[in-house]
């Protein structure tokens, strides 16, 4: 009855009023990821676009009720991006405007998904499917498309709160997580759409019980299975200085700076240190041509450890210009540097401006230099640890992309600086993707933050130990050995979900009963 009194409700409503719900609906989604994890939203969210995408009159109507949840869905989970341009001094009004205009790039893949989820023509159960498998290509879609991708907050993430629920990321990755999500998700929305009885209904919702059972079961008898166990003779120091970025920003706090960072590596612990890990542009100038800063970090070195820091690096270029990258040196106590990795996947605007001939933007990083993408092999080797593939800070988020051809790694370092986004959402979420990518290789992860989200994850995503976003202080720890074989979709990638979305979709259009479409319309 409430539903049926909600549709003619709706029906009454101009379609500016319908977008504006759905946008509304929109931005509720991102209280289900980290930090609050409040999953019961994408229920209704979910539900209330399916029902306005069966009532939608056309395909333009049913285009502007997705672009307006989609809208919303971003700025509510991007709205954090807003505060690195404040403390890169550009201003709130500038902040905004980026967030709103990747709102509304990123809107358009779910408006083109509710366009394709409309003609269809499907009601009920079979619209929600059509619904869950054109959204896990969208998100595919967003996460390695234009300026490389932004598969950020996947909605397979939102179950990050649960180790055993996200086991099944091992298997087919964290896109099959997402599917099911919302699947299951906008499965209330289709059942209305068809006027789907009570029996059905409760059968449907016994269903979703018995399919969440199942991988919660999974994931319990995995981990039940996997006690952690470390690498002998390796102890880590990972060093969270918790500078604000804003210091960062200033030369003439760089040396207080790296003051804060040796004044941590040096504080006496219960273990022998072997390895000192320092975050993301810890090291503000490049190393190899700072011989004073070299020296300076060699006497505060352990004898005998390694220090693996975030640090520039610089070579001279055509014209008597210098390239710059962003990366990772590793120093030895001697003050040599003896491994070296440069960041690949750069950030549009952050770290370089796209198609710089024609636009003039300064990227928010400091300096008039764009970075250069690195193009150095994925693996390190570092004496005294097991093969590590490094990755600079959002280098973690793309599914899929962790490990490619040649030798697979033991472990995965990830060196962050988040404090560009303060005590927001941001470096939450960032936090929880990398702990994903740990569960889909069978790779343990350590993660140093300047600020925080810093971590030891062991290969089933678990968190052995952590220093919270804002606090300064050192972890000691040890490193989890790896997972002996490759898992499933370390092995397959992301090609099964989307051949399975693609087939799904193929079976329901041909078997589609053409009398099913949806009578009531809204204008």
């Amino acid at each position: 009855m409430l539903a049926g009194e909600f549709s003619v409700w709706l029906q009454r409503r101009s379609t500016l009023s319908v977008c504006c719900l759905v946008g509304a609906a929109g931005a509720l989604c991102p209280l289900a990821f980290s930090p609050f994890h409040l999953v019961p939203v994408l229920f209704l969210s979910f539900a209330l676009l399916v029902r306005v995408i069966a009532l939608a009159r056309g395909c333009g109507t049913a285009l502007a009720f997705g672009w307006a949840f989609g809208f919303g869905y971003f700025v509510g989970g991007l709205y954090w991006i807003e505060y690195a341009f404040v403390v890169a001094q550009m201003g709130t009004l500038l902040g905004c405007f980026a967030v709103g205009l990747i709102s509304v790039a990123l809107g358009l893949v779910v408006a083109i998904v509710a366009v394709l989820t409309k003609l269809t023509g499907f009601t009920g159960v079979r619209q929600s499917m059509a619904f869950a498998c054109f959204w896990t290509l969208g998100e595919w879609l967003r996460s390695f498309g234009v300026l490389g991708g932004f598969p950020w907050n996947l909605v397979g993430y939102t179950w990050a709160f649960s180790d055993e629920l996200i086991q099944v990321a091992s298997l087919l990755g964290v896109f099959s997580l997402s599917a099911v999500t919302v699947f299951v998700a906008a499965l209330p929305g289709g059942l209305i759409n068809a006027e789907a009885s009570k029996t059905k209904c409760c059968l449907w919702g016994g269903v979703t019980v018995v399919c969440f059972g199942l991988v919660w079961v999974f994931g319990f008898h995995r981990l039940g299975e996997a006690p952690t166990r470390m690498v002998d003779g390796v102890m880590l120091r990972l060093v969270q200085a918790n500078v604000l970025q804003i210091q960062k920003r200033r030369t003439d706090l760089w040396e207080d700076n790296l003051l804060a960072h040796v004044e941590l590596t040096s504080v006496v612990g219960d273990m022998p240190i072997t390895h000192v890990i320092w975050p993301e542009t810890a090291v503000p100038y490049p190393l190899a041509h700072a011989p004073g800063a070299l020296s300076f970090l060699a006497k505060a070195i352990p004898e005998g450890s390694l220090l693996l820091t975030g640090a520039l690096r610089m070579e001279a270029g055509k014209n008597n210009g210098r390239r710059i990258w962003n990366g990772l040196s590793v120093v030895t106590s001697s003050g040599e540097i003896v491994a070296s990795y440069d960041k690949r996947q750069l950030v549009p605007f952050g770290e370089y401006v796209p198609f710089r001939k024609w636009f003039s933007f300064t990227k928010i990083v400091s300096g008039s230099r764009d970075f250069s993408a690195g193009t150095g092999a994925h693996n390190l080797e570092v004496a005294g640890l097991p093969l590590l593939r490094p990755l600079i800070c959002y280098e973690v988020i793309f599914p899929g992309s962790i490990i490619r051809d040649g030798e697979r790694p033991e472990w995965l370092l990830n060196l962050t600086n988040d404090a560009w986004y303060g005590h927001t959402s941001g470096p939450y979420q960032h936090f929880t993707q990398a702990r994903l990518r740990s569960v889909e290789e069978g790779l343990p992860l350590v993660r140093s933050a300047n600020t925080g989200i810093s971590a030891v994850v062991d290969p089933y995503g678990r968190v052995l130990a952590r220093l919270e976003l804002g606090e300064k202080g050192v972890l000691d720890s040890g490193l989890p050995v790896a997972i002996a074989e490759a898992t499933l979709y370390s092995r397959v990638g992301n090609l099964p979900v989307l051949l399975l979305s693609l087939f799904l979709l193929g079976v329901l259009l041909l078997t589609k009963d053409r009398g099913t479409g949806s009578r009531s319309r809204l204008h």
